[in-house]
């Protein structure tokens, strides 16, 4: 069974130990200490447990990061954070099929999530200017998801924003989130700054 703490969902427990697992890098790196290790591991050993494939991937993708800013110059990290966030955004556009693509992407099974995300789309198209308000979003887009997905949460927070507020709420968390990262690109940062833009 999937750990999930206090926490009736393991989704939940599995982010808070993805985020946990970075941070107690970024602190073991900063000060060296048993403490932080211990950190390291309890929140990779929550982790693991909690059998979350989104968030494994989460993780794998930040140590990559993290590896990838020790090993490269500072101009080949950026081309190479520019080219894979641009490769991410062109797998999820060819995903939820608004751009052509591979078929091994194309047909990559998501526990129903492509259904979803299209009811979560749709949703937003009906109430485009702001959106449904805050709530239950499983519920509010039930209506707009097929079956045996209806009633499912969306597993995706850029589009809950757009759900539940709209075109001006999802833009500007876009733009926060966007100018964040933009920030920390563009200026180099050391061992310890990596690791917010990493959690970013």
């Amino acid at each position: 069974n999937a750990l999930s703490s206090i926490f009736r969902n393991p989704n939940t427990m599995s982010y808070l130990a993805m985020v946990g697992l970075i941070a107690g890098i970024g602190e073991y790196v900063r000060a060296r200490t048993r403490l932080s290790l211990l950190l390291v591991v309890i929140n990779g050993a929550g982790l693991f447990l909690s059998h979350s494939r989104g968030a494994l991937l989460g993780a794998g993708v930040a140590l990559t990061v993290l590896a990838l800013h020790r090993q490269l110059s500072w101009l080949g990290f950026q081309c190479v954070v520019v080219f894979t966030a641009s490769l991410g955004v062109y797998a999820f556009a060819v995903l939820v099929g608004s751009l052509p693509g591979p078929e091994v992407v194309r047909s990559a099974d998501l526990s129903g999530r492509l259904v979803i995300w299209r009811g979560g789309f749709e949703a937003v198209l009906a109430h485009p200017l702001f959106g449904l308000g805050p709530g239950n979003t499983a519920v509010q887009i039930a209506t707009f998801v097929a079956e045996p997905y209806s009633g499912f949460s969306p597993h995706n927070s850029y589009l809950r924003v757009f759900i539940d507020g709209g075109l001006i709420a999802g833009m500007a968390y876009l733009l926060f989130i966007g100018k964040t990262v933009l920030d920390q690109l563009l200026v180099p940062v050391d061992r310890f700054d990596v690791v917010i833009f990493t959690l970013c």
